[in-house]
């Protein structure tokens, strides 16, 4: 059942198959005990075979599959109009890179910090500053990355 955690279309066919399954076990049951009908474990597969594909049916209908879907459908006798996967070729471009400079620094009744941003050509970039009532260098420094 770990296959069934996603969203897929391989996972919705594994979940179809289990729910009509159980679902025609448990009919025929109620059919057996409380209705006095019997029908040969045949005729329940069959029944259960074909709901299946009727739900199948409706929900692939027009839906991207992979590879492994439409193996699954086919093995399943199922007819659907599967829309093309598209594949959208991108490029990777290398991020501009900085450097972020925090500094703490602790005074007898307040403290300060500040944080430089610095590219890679040692351009300052940006200058922040502020002051807290914190007593520790390190939420300091914490401030000055965080703000």
């Amino acid at each position: 059942m770990r296959k069934t955690r996603n969203n897929t279309i391989e996972a919705e066919i594994i979940r179809a198959m289990v729910c009509v399954v159980v679902y025609g076990t448990w009919n025929e049951r109620n059919n057996r005990r409380f209705k006095s009908k019997q029908h040969t474990a045949l005729q329940v597969a069959h029944d259960t075979m074909k709901k299946m594909k009727n739900y199948l049916q409706q929900v692939l209908n027009n839906a991207v599959g992979s590879t492994e879907a439409r193996r699954m459908a086919s093995y399943l006798g199922l007819q659907t109009d599967w829309i093309p996967i598209n594949v959208s070729e991108c490029v990777w471009q290398k991020p501009r890179s900085f450097m972020l400079n925090p500094d703490g620094t602790l005074q007898p009744q307040c403290g300060d910090y500040e944080r430089v941003i610095i590219d890679k050509d040692g351009q300052v970039l940006r200058v922040y500053n502020g002051s807290s009532k914190y007593r520790s260098i390190l939420l300091k420094e914490l401030l000055g990355i965080m703000e």
